[in-house]
Order: structure tokens, then sequence, then C-alpha cells
């Protein structure tokens, strides 16, 4: 039985119950008041009152396990996050950190549920669809979960519902546009974020997928940011901030969404550097009912 028949049945027991529970208690009621079909007979007040009394105890009690068992439901059933960065192309050239490293580790979290850095409504696109658009690691771990990949990537509200067109990041994409003019313009280059840039590097040249999450990293890409978005402000680049920002938001959301459709169930959200740190704070900061953060059994194990 899958989630949302899961859901489905346990929704429908308590509603039958409900409803049993609230028939039985009217008929009683109306027993202890007199009422037996047409036959209305004549009591005092007070004793009917006494009558009705220890029904209306129960129905006080059925109504409190009906609404007792649908607000715990949750909390008995938070879904497991493990988040792991990857590194796209850079697997490729890492001996610390190779592609088979990544899968080994996925694997060996044994999930339910596998979150990839690709659109959900790309998620059955062919391989080379994908190839063309996404990171390599993302592409591969489609392949190796077919039943169990879910996807939670935004690229902007211009391509929801959309297929990615053959040229959109070459020619179409405003934003790639303006990241290569960014990149190009010497009257906004800053030693201070370049330097930043150059510790980001270095991580990456030696990086394991624990030293990825523990915070390092996170901490870098935060202070890079916050230092671009005040050179971009005021300036035709202020965009990118705001749609780094968005899409950051956007792919927390998504994943949220994952995470409350499958409670009590392992995921595994596979996700760039860049990104992880967000995702884990998000994650943290839901409600313990909805999820628990879980450390990678690499790092927590030692090995």
């Amino acid at each position: 039985m899958n989630t949302r028949e899961y859901k489905a049945s346990v929704s429908s027991q308590i509603g039958h119950f409900w409803s049993a529970a609230k028939n039985s208690v009217l008929h009683m009621i109306n027993v202890a008041r007199g009422v037996d079909g047409c036959v209305v007979r004549a009591e005092a007040p007070g004793v009917r009152r006494m009558r009705l009394f220890p029904y209306l105890i129960f129905y006080t009690v059925a109504l409190s396990a009906c609404t007792t068992g649908a607000r715990y439901e949750g909390r008995e059933n938070p879904a497991q996050v493990v988040v792991i960065a990857s590194m796209h192309r850079l697997h490729g050239n890492s001996s610390s950190y190779g592609f088979s490293n990544l899968y080994d580790i996925v694997r060996n979290e044994n999930p339910d549920i596998v979150a990839v850095e690709i659109r959900e409504e790309d998620i059955k696109g062919d391989e080379s669809y994908l190839s063309r658009n996404y990171p390599p690691e993302m592409v591969s771990l489609v392949g190796q979960y077919p039943k169990s990949v879910v996807g939670f990537d935004w690229l902007g509200s211009e391509l929801i519902g959309r297929a990615i067109p053959d040229n959109y990041w070459s020619d179409i994409s405003e934003i790639k546009k303006l990241e290569r003019a960014a990149d190009s313009d010497k009257e906004i280059r800053s030693p201070e974020v370049d330097a930043l840039g150059s510790q980001l590097r270095i991580l990456l040249s030696s990086a394991t997928a624990c030293s990825l999450v523990d915070g390092r990293y996170h901490n870098l890409v935060k202070a890079r940011r916050r230092m671009l978005k005040a050179i971009y402000e005021g300036t035709k680049y202020e965009p990118l901030s705001q749609i780094t920002e968005t899409r950051e938001q956007k792919i927390s959301e998504n994943i949220g969404s994952i995470i409350r459709a499958n409670p009590g169930r392992k995921i595994v959200v596979v996700t760039g550097a860049d990104h992880a740190g967000y995702v884990a704070d998000y994650v943290k900061g839901l409600s313990p009912d909805v999820a628990k953060l879980q450390p990678l059994r690499r790092c927590s194990d030692g090995s």
C-alpha cells in the first residue's frame, strides 16, 4: 500500500468509526429522552437527565478518541530526511568524493524516496533531455531509482509546466545572460568575493560527503551571497540575487511538499552543495511532527 492509499484508508476508517459512534449515541440519546420509534414516553425532566448522562459521557469519549487519533497521526510518523550535498561534474575529478562514492552513500541510506535536483515535470524525460539540462549525478540517480525518485528543482516561473527548450541555457535564459555579463564585468569585481570563491574551491577540491554538510561550506556560501547582493543592489545585476533567493525558497517548498506526502518514510535529498545547507535549515525548521533531519550514516558511524 502506498502513502496515498494508506492515508485514504486511515481517513476512511476514522470516518466510518465516527459515523457509527454518532448514530449509536444519537439513538441512545433518543431512547434516554423517551423516544422509541413513534412512541413518546412521558418522564420527569430530572429522570431524563439522569438517563442521558451516561450516554453523554460515551459521546465525549468517542469524540476525544477520534480527534486525538487524527491529531497525533502525524506525530507518530514524521518523515526521516537525509540531505546529501553533491558536486555535479566535479565528482568526476575527485579522489575523495567521486560519483561512485555518492551513489554508495545514497544506497547505504536505504531510502524509500530519492529526491533529486530535477524539476518534477522533467523527471520522466528521456536521458538525452535530462543530460542536456541537469547535472550528471541527478540523471544517473533517476535511472538507479526509477520507482522511488522524485524531483524538486525550480528554474523560473516562465518554465513551469513547459519543457526546457534546446537552446534555453545558451540563448534564451535572461538570468544566464546576466550571469555571464556579471562574470566579465570588471567594475563589479570584489577581492573579498573572489577570496570567498577561492575558499569554496579549496573545500570542494578535497571534499567528502561529510565535510560538505559540516557547516563550513554553507557559511562561506551565505557570506559570498550577502556580499554579491550588496554589490548587485541598484545595478542591472540585482535580479541575480532575487532569482537566487527565490529558487532556494521554491526548492525548499517543493521538498516540503515531498516530505508531507510521505509521512514515516526515509527520504534522501540529493542536491548541489550550494543548496544543501539551505535545505537542511528548512527541514530543521519543520515541526517534529512532520520531519526529522537525520545525519548521514557515513558521517555518524565514522566510516
